[in-house]
């Protein structure tokens, strides 16, 4: 049985058959464009009223961006097998962890209100070494998955 809808927006005729898979891509991106609004609203609200509470939350949702643009570009290719696919999500992850951790440690270098509980503990300059670890992690999951791809 196969069935088919009419894209009136794109002019695009999308058919699924039974059995398929259905995608996620579509949520993905939802998601990534809703972090993205996010963001700009969050560092535009933050940085106009001084509060660290948009400003994490925009850290964040930066954060949340990245791995939802990757996720969408690396997973283009279908060919991805088992463990490819684990090197896959802890890349994003790690890459959208990475950009959080040294966002916020950058804006609080910059004496910048970041309300999160590190700041509000006082831990932040102890916690230094995070964003390039976090960073060589991420690099270090893109040459394993690119090494899995040969």
């Amino acid at each position: 049985m196969q069935f088919s809808l009419h894209n009136s927006f794109a002019s695009e005729r999308i058919t699924k058959r039974e059995g398929q898979r259905m995608t996620s891509r579509p949520i993905v991106f939802t998601l990534g464009a809703f972090c993205g609004l996010a963001t700009l609203g969050g560092f535009e609200l933050g940085f106009s009223l001084w509060q660290g509470d948009y400003i994490a939350i925009a850290c964040l949702s930066a954060g949340m961006t990245l791995c939802s643009y990757l996720w969408l570009t690396l997973t283009k290719n279908k060919s991805h097998k088992g463990v490819e696919w684990f090197c896959l999500l802890c890349f994003v992850l790690a890459s959208g962890l990475a950009l959080y951790s040294n966002l916020a440690w950058a804006l609080w270098a910059l004496n910048v209100p970041v309300n999160i509980g590190t700041v509000r503990d006082g831990h932040m300059g102890e916690n230094y070494w995070l964003g390039p670890a976090t960073l060589l992690y991420a690099v270090i999951c893109y040459v394993v998955l690119k090494k899995q791809a040969r």
